[in-house]
Protein backbone atom coordinates (compact mmCIF):
# COMPACT_ATOMS: atom_id res chain seq x y z
CA UNK A 1 0.00 0.00 0.00
CA UNK A 2 3.08 2.12 1.13
CA UNK A 3 4.99 1.54 -2.10
CA UNK A 4 1.69 2.41 -4.55
CA UNK A 5 1.10 5.64 -2.61
CA UNK A 6 4.61 6.93 -3.34
CA UNK A 7 4.13 6.07 -7.13
CA UNK A 8 0.86 8.37 -7.03
CA UNK A 9 2.51 11.21 -5.17
CA UNK A 10 5.85 10.95 -7.79
CA UNK A 11 3.55 10.74 -10.56
CA UNK A 12 1.68 14.17 -9.45
CA UNK A 13 5.00 15.88 -8.58
CA UNK A 14 6.56 14.63 -11.76
CA UNK A 15 3.49 16.32 -13.55
CA UNK A 16 3.53 19.35 -11.62
CA UNK A 17 7.24 19.98 -11.99
CA UNK A 18 6.86 20.11 -16.06
CA UNK A 19 6.22 23.55 -17.87
CA UNK A 20 3.31 22.57 -19.75
CA UNK A 21 -0.06 21.85 -19.57
CA UNK A 22 -0.22 18.68 -21.77
CA UNK A 23 2.59 16.98 -19.27
CA UNK A 24 1.23 17.92 -16.40
CA UNK A 25 -3.00 17.19 -17.36
CA UNK A 26 -0.78 13.72 -18.03
CA UNK A 27 0.50 13.65 -14.97
CA UNK A 28 -2.67 14.29 -12.72
CA UNK A 29 -3.81 11.53 -15.00
CA UNK A 30 -1.31 8.55 -14.49
CA UNK A 31 -2.27 9.88 -10.54
CA UNK A 32 -5.81 9.29 -11.36
CA UNK A 33 -5.22 6.16 -12.78
CA UNK A 34 -2.79 4.76 -9.94
CA UNK A 35 -5.23 5.74 -8.00
CA UNK A 36 -7.93 3.17 -9.41
CA UNK A 37 -5.46 0.83 -9.39
CA UNK A 38 -4.89 1.29 -5.83
CA UNK A 39 -8.77 1.01 -5.18
CA UNK A 40 -9.39 -2.44 -6.77
CA UNK A 41 -6.33 -3.71 -5.28
CA UNK A 42 -7.20 -2.84 -2.13
CA UNK A 43 -10.66 -4.43 -2.54
CA UNK A 44 -9.10 -8.08 -2.74
CA UNK A 45 -6.25 -7.62 -0.73
CA UNK A 46 -6.95 -4.86 2.72
CA UNK A 47 -10.41 -4.86 2.49
CA UNK A 48 -10.54 -7.07 5.47
CA UNK A 49 -8.04 -5.44 7.24
CA UNK A 50 -10.67 -4.05 10.19
CA UNK A 51 -13.58 -5.64 9.44
CA UNK A 52 -15.49 -2.76 8.12
CA UNK A 53 -15.45 -0.47 5.57
CA UNK A 54 -11.98 0.79 5.00
CA UNK A 55 -10.72 4.78 4.76
CA UNK A 56 -7.31 5.19 4.00
CA UNK A 57 -5.35 8.49 4.65
CA UNK A 58 -3.88 9.88 0.98
CA UNK A 59 -1.25 12.50 1.81
CA UNK A 60 0.11 14.92 -1.43
CA UNK A 61 4.15 15.60 -0.75
CA UNK A 62 5.15 18.31 -3.06
CA UNK A 63 8.82 17.86 -2.58
CA UNK A 64 10.40 20.66 -4.75
CA UNK A 65 7.66 21.07 -7.07
CA UNK A 66 7.75 24.87 -7.85
CA UNK A 67 4.79 26.40 -9.80
CA UNK A 68 5.81 28.10 -12.97
CA UNK A 69 4.23 30.25 -15.86
CA UNK A 70 1.65 32.34 -13.40
CA UNK A 71 0.40 29.20 -11.61
CA UNK A 72 -0.25 28.83 -7.65
CA UNK A 73 0.67 25.97 -6.44
CA UNK A 74 -1.51 24.40 -3.50
CA UNK A 75 -1.64 20.35 -2.02
CA UNK A 76 -5.02 18.68 -0.70
CA UNK A 77 -4.19 16.25 1.54
CA UNK A 78 -7.18 13.64 0.84
CA UNK A 79 -8.63 9.67 2.10
CA UNK A 80 -8.83 6.76 -0.34
CA UNK A 81 -11.95 4.86 1.09
CA UNK A 82 -13.23 1.02 -0.09
CA UNK A 83 -16.69 0.14 0.38
CA UNK A 84 -17.75 -3.20 0.31
CA UNK A 85 -17.98 -4.84 -3.35
CA UNK A 86 -21.55 -6.14 -4.34
CA UNK A 87 -21.80 -9.63 -5.46
CA UNK A 88 -24.72 -12.20 -5.45
CA UNK A 89 -25.75 -15.54 -5.39
CA UNK A 90 -28.38 -17.05 -6.91
CA UNK A 91 -30.29 -20.76 -8.35
CA UNK A 92 -32.09 -23.35 -8.21
CA UNK A 93 -32.29 -26.55 -6.41
CA UNK A 94 -34.45 -29.50 -6.56
CA UNK A 95 -35.93 -32.29 -4.87
CA UNK A 96 -38.44 -35.01 -5.76
CA UNK A 97 -41.95 -35.08 -3.73
CA UNK A 98 -41.82 -37.64 -0.89
CA UNK A 99 -37.89 -37.37 -0.76
CA UNK A 100 -37.09 -38.40 3.31
CA UNK A 101 -33.76 -37.01 3.81
CA UNK A 102 -34.85 -33.11 3.71
CA UNK A 103 -31.93 -32.26 1.61
CA UNK A 104 -31.46 -30.75 -1.81
CA UNK A 105 -30.64 -33.29 -4.58
CA UNK A 106 -29.24 -30.90 -7.30
CA UNK A 107 -28.22 -27.09 -7.40
CA UNK A 108 -28.04 -25.09 -10.29
CA UNK A 109 -25.91 -21.49 -8.88
CA UNK A 110 -25.05 -18.96 -10.65
CA UNK A 111 -22.35 -16.41 -8.90
CA UNK A 112 -21.96 -12.44 -9.96
CA UNK A 113 -19.59 -9.25 -8.80
CA UNK A 114 -16.75 -11.65 -7.33
CA UNK A 115 -13.91 -9.30 -7.80
CA UNK A 116 -11.25 -10.94 -10.49
CA UNK A 117 -9.86 -14.42 -10.07
CA UNK A 118 -11.72 -14.42 -6.66
CA UNK A 119 -13.48 -17.76 -6.01
CA UNK A 120 -17.02 -18.71 -3.74
CA UNK A 121 -17.74 -22.00 -2.14
CA UNK A 122 -20.92 -22.43 0.07
CA UNK A 123 -23.33 -24.76 1.16
CA UNK A 124 -27.38 -25.06 0.46
CA UNK A 125 -30.08 -25.91 2.97
CA UNK A 126 -34.04 -25.89 3.11
CA UNK A 127 -34.75 -22.48 5.00
CA UNK A 128 -36.61 -22.33 8.02
CA UNK A 129 -40.24 -20.30 7.44
CA UNK A 130 -39.93 -20.35 3.88
CA UNK A 131 -42.80 -20.92 1.34
CA UNK A 132 -41.55 -24.14 1.28
CA UNK A 133 -40.94 -25.15 4.39
CA UNK A 134 -45.09 -23.61 5.37
CA UNK A 135 -46.57 -25.74 2.56
CA UNK A 136 -44.47 -28.76 4.05
CA UNK A 137 -45.50 -28.71 7.53
CA UNK A 138 -44.98 -32.25 8.97
CA UNK A 139 -44.83 -34.11 5.77
CA UNK A 140 -41.66 -35.24 4.18
CA UNK A 141 -41.64 -32.42 1.16
CA UNK A 142 -44.21 -29.63 0.13
CA UNK A 143 -46.02 -30.87 -3.01
CA UNK A 144 -45.10 -30.15 -6.47
CA UNK A 145 -44.46 -26.54 -7.43
CA UNK A 146 -41.58 -23.92 -7.26
CA UNK A 147 -40.90 -21.99 -4.25
CA UNK A 148 -39.08 -18.69 -4.18
CA UNK A 149 -36.60 -17.66 -1.44
CA UNK A 150 -36.34 -21.06 0.13
CA UNK A 151 -32.58 -21.64 0.30
CA UNK A 152 -30.42 -21.15 2.60
CA UNK A 153 -26.27 -20.73 2.60
CA UNK A 154 -23.75 -21.46 4.79
CA UNK A 155 -20.43 -22.23 4.93
CA UNK A 156 -19.28 -19.08 2.49
CA UNK A 157 -16.22 -19.09 1.44
CA UNK A 158 -14.27 -16.66 -0.47
CA UNK A 159 -10.81 -16.81 -1.36
CA UNK A 160 -8.91 -14.06 -3.68
CA UNK A 161 -7.17 -14.57 -6.63
CA UNK A 162 -4.12 -15.47 -4.72
CA UNK A 163 -5.58 -18.03 -2.95
CA UNK A 164 -5.81 -16.11 0.43
CA UNK A 165 -9.15 -16.61 2.51
CA UNK A 166 -10.70 -12.92 2.83
CA UNK A 167 -13.92 -12.03 5.12
CA UNK A 168 -17.04 -11.99 3.19
CA UNK A 169 -18.64 -9.76 5.41
CA UNK A 170 -15.95 -7.61 5.11
CA UNK A 171 -15.30 -7.59 1.80
CA UNK A 172 -18.63 -7.83 0.29
CA UNK A 173 -22.28 -6.69 0.18
CA UNK A 174 -23.60 -10.04 -0.50
CA UNK A 175 -26.92 -10.86 -1.45
CA UNK A 176 -28.50 -14.99 -1.92
CA UNK A 177 -31.73 -15.89 -3.23
CA UNK A 178 -32.43 -19.68 -4.05
CA UNK A 179 -35.26 -21.27 -5.37
CA UNK A 180 -36.64 -24.82 -4.73
CA UNK A 181 -38.33 -26.96 -7.36
CA UNK A 182 -40.27 -30.26 -6.31
CA UNK A 183 -40.33 -32.55 -8.45
CA UNK A 184 -43.01 -34.84 -8.81
CA UNK A 185 -42.71 -38.34 -8.17
CA UNK A 186 -43.07 -41.21 -10.42
CA UNK A 187 -45.74 -44.27 -9.94
CA UNK A 188 -46.45 -46.67 -12.62
CA UNK A 189 -49.41 -48.76 -13.29
CA UNK A 190 -49.65 -52.47 -13.94
CA UNK A 191 -52.44 -54.65 -15.42
CA UNK A 192 -52.77 -58.22 -14.14
CA UNK A 193 -53.82 -60.95 -16.71
CA UNK A 194 -56.66 -63.86 -16.64
CA UNK A 195 -58.10 -66.61 -18.19
CA UNK A 196 -61.38 -67.30 -18.75
CA UNK A 197 -64.05 -69.32 -20.67
CA UNK A 198 -65.98 -68.19 -23.90
CA UNK A 199 -69.18 -66.62 -21.91
CA UNK A 200 -68.00 -66.15 -18.60
CA UNK A 201 -68.84 -62.31 -19.19
CA UNK A 202 -69.54 -61.40 -15.42
CA UNK A 203 -66.20 -62.90 -14.61
CA UNK A 204 -64.39 -61.15 -17.53
CA UNK A 205 -66.20 -57.74 -16.60
CA UNK A 206 -64.84 -58.31 -12.54
CA UNK A 207 -60.84 -58.86 -13.61
CA UNK A 208 -61.23 -56.12 -16.04
CA UNK A 209 -62.28 -53.99 -13.46
CA UNK A 210 -60.04 -54.89 -10.96
CA UNK A 211 -56.72 -55.29 -13.20
CA UNK A 212 -55.28 -52.09 -12.71
CA UNK A 213 -53.03 -51.07 -9.94
CA UNK A 214 -49.99 -49.31 -8.81
CA UNK A 215 -46.45 -51.42 -9.10
CA UNK A 216 -45.39 -50.92 -4.90
CA UNK A 217 -48.21 -48.99 -3.81
CA UNK A 218 -46.89 -49.70 -0.51
CA UNK A 219 -43.68 -47.79 -0.93
CA UNK A 220 -44.05 -45.83 -4.12
CA UNK A 221 -47.30 -43.73 -2.85
CA UNK A 222 -45.44 -41.31 -0.32
CA UNK A 223 -46.00 -38.09 1.80
CA UNK A 224 -48.46 -39.36 3.32
CA UNK A 225 -50.80 -40.00 0.74
CA UNK A 226 -52.81 -43.06 0.11
CA UNK A 227 -53.53 -45.38 -2.29
CA UNK A 228 -56.76 -44.78 -2.97
CA UNK A 229 -56.80 -41.29 -3.18
CA UNK A 230 -54.06 -41.23 -5.70
CA UNK A 231 -56.36 -44.23 -7.53
CA UNK A 232 -58.72 -41.54 -7.50
CA UNK A 233 -57.52 -38.77 -8.30
CA UNK A 234 -55.58 -40.28 -11.78
CA UNK A 235 -59.20 -41.91 -12.47
CA UNK A 236 -57.52 -45.07 -13.23
CA UNK A 237 -59.93 -47.23 -14.83
CA UNK A 238 -59.54 -50.49 -17.23
CA UNK A 239 -60.45 -51.56 -20.74
CA UNK A 240 -60.22 -55.02 -22.70
CA UNK A 241 -61.60 -56.35 -26.03
CA UNK A 242 -61.74 -59.32 -24.17
CA UNK A 243 -65.74 -57.72 -23.19
CA UNK A 244 -68.09 -56.26 -25.93
CA UNK A 245 -71.33 -54.53 -25.39
CA UNK A 246 -74.45 -55.34 -27.87
CA UNK A 247 -77.97 -54.53 -27.56
CA UNK A 248 -78.69 -57.89 -25.54
CA UNK A 249 -75.85 -56.38 -22.99
CA UNK A 250 -72.35 -57.43 -22.08
CA UNK A 251 -70.74 -60.92 -23.37
CA UNK A 252 -67.47 -61.83 -24.32
CA UNK A 253 -65.46 -61.91 -26.96
CA UNK A 254 -64.16 -64.71 -29.51
CA UNK A 255 -61.89 -67.03 -27.94
CA UNK A 256 -58.09 -65.49 -28.12
CA UNK A 257 -55.76 -63.17 -25.91
CA UNK A 258 -56.59 -59.60 -25.32
CA UNK A 259 -54.58 -56.67 -23.86
CA UNK A 260 -55.92 -55.17 -20.47
CA UNK A 261 -55.16 -51.30 -21.13
CA UNK A 262 -55.27 -49.13 -18.18
CA UNK A 263 -56.22 -45.59 -18.06
CA UNK A 264 -55.65 -42.68 -16.05
CA UNK A 265 -54.20 -39.17 -15.90
CA UNK A 266 -50.72 -37.56 -14.31
CA UNK A 267 -51.76 -35.96 -10.15
CA UNK A 268 -50.77 -32.89 -8.87
CA UNK A 269 -47.65 -34.85 -7.34
CA UNK A 270 -47.19 -37.98 -9.24
CA UNK A 271 -45.96 -38.21 -13.02
CA UNK A 272 -47.82 -41.47 -13.99
CA UNK A 273 -46.75 -43.67 -16.83
CA UNK A 274 -48.04 -47.89 -18.20
CA UNK A 275 -45.79 -50.71 -16.83
CA UNK A 276 -46.57 -54.32 -17.81
CA UNK A 277 -50.17 -54.60 -20.19
CA UNK A 278 -51.37 -57.70 -18.98
CA UNK A 279 -54.10 -60.11 -21.41
CA UNK A 280 -57.63 -61.49 -21.02
CA UNK A 281 -57.26 -65.44 -22.16
CA UNK A 282 -60.56 -66.85 -23.23
CA UNK A 283 -60.47 -70.53 -23.57
CA UNK A 284 -63.34 -72.34 -25.30
CA UNK A 285 -66.26 -73.38 -23.35
CA UNK A 286 -66.49 -77.39 -23.24
CA UNK A 287 -70.41 -78.59 -23.65
CA UNK A 288 -71.41 -82.05 -23.35
CA UNK A 289 -74.11 -84.22 -24.57
CA UNK A 290 -75.69 -87.31 -23.61
CA UNK A 291 -78.16 -89.47 -25.73
CA UNK A 292 -79.65 -93.26 -24.54
CA UNK A 293 -81.45 -94.90 -26.63
CA UNK A 294 -83.10 -98.64 -26.42
CA UNK A 295 -85.21 -100.48 -28.97
CA UNK A 296 -85.70 -103.95 -30.41
CA UNK A 297 -83.66 -103.49 -33.27
CA UNK A 298 -82.00 -100.89 -34.90
CA UNK A 299 -84.94 -99.91 -37.02
CA UNK A 300 -86.76 -99.14 -33.17
CA UNK A 301 -85.01 -97.54 -30.96
CA UNK A 302 -86.02 -94.78 -28.59
CA UNK A 303 -83.69 -91.99 -28.31
CA UNK A 304 -83.37 -90.25 -24.74
CA UNK A 305 -81.61 -87.11 -24.54
CA UNK A 306 -79.63 -86.98 -21.00
CA UNK A 307 -77.31 -84.25 -21.32
CA UNK A 308 -78.54 -81.37 -24.43
CA UNK A 309 -75.77 -79.20 -25.41
CA UNK A 310 -78.18 -76.78 -26.56
CA UNK A 311 -78.99 -75.89 -22.96
CA UNK A 312 -75.32 -75.53 -22.41
CA UNK A 313 -74.60 -72.25 -25.03
CA UNK A 314 -73.78 -68.90 -23.97
CA UNK A 315 -73.77 -65.19 -25.30
CA UNK A 316 -76.75 -65.75 -26.65
CA UNK A 317 -75.37 -68.55 -29.20
CA UNK A 318 -78.11 -70.76 -31.16
CA UNK A 319 -77.48 -74.63 -31.82
CA UNK A 320 -79.19 -77.62 -33.22
CA UNK A 321 -78.42 -80.67 -31.31
CA UNK A 322 -78.78 -83.96 -33.82
CA UNK A 323 -78.34 -87.22 -32.89
CA UNK A 324 -78.70 -90.67 -34.40
CA UNK A 325 -77.24 -93.73 -35.29
CA UNK A 326 -73.54 -94.05 -36.41
CA UNK A 327 -70.92 -96.51 -37.10
CA UNK A 328 -70.67 -99.13 -34.64
CA UNK A 329 -67.46 -99.04 -32.39
CA UNK A 330 -66.04 -101.60 -30.28
CA UNK A 331 -64.51 -99.23 -27.61
CA UNK A 332 -65.43 -100.00 -24.01
CA UNK A 333 -69.15 -100.76 -23.60
CA UNK A 334 -70.09 -98.39 -26.36
CA UNK A 335 -72.24 -99.85 -29.31
CA UNK A 336 -72.99 -96.70 -31.12
CA UNK A 337 -71.81 -93.58 -31.56
CA UNK A 338 -73.73 -90.29 -31.57
CA UNK A 339 -74.07 -87.64 -35.07
CA UNK A 340 -73.94 -84.18 -33.17
CA UNK A 341 -74.21 -81.49 -35.26
CA UNK A 342 -74.12 -77.61 -33.52
CA UNK A 343 -74.96 -74.92 -36.02
CA UNK A 344 -73.95 -71.63 -34.07
CA UNK A 345 -74.60 -68.56 -34.80
CA UNK A 346 -72.69 -65.73 -34.17
CA UNK A 347 -73.02 -62.90 -32.99
CA UNK A 348 -76.68 -64.27 -31.99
Amino acid sequence: MQQLQELARDAAGRALNQNDTTTMKNGFSAYTNLVDNIRRLLATTRGNNDGHNAVYAMNVDLKQAVAKNGYALDKADGTLELVKRSASISGIGSLTYGDTDGTIKTWDGQVQGLADGSQITYNTSIKDGSAYTRDRGSRNTANHGTYADSVDFNDITITDAEGHVISADANYDLSTTGTIQVNKAKLIIDTAGNTREYGQAAEVASDIAGAASIRHADTAVVNGDTAADILAEMGLYTTSDALVTTAGGQRTNHVGSYDLTAHFTDTSNYEVSAGVTGKEILTPKTIYAEVTGGGSDFDHIAWQVVRNPESQLVNGDQGVFQYGLGPVISRKDQLFGVDMTMNGRYPP
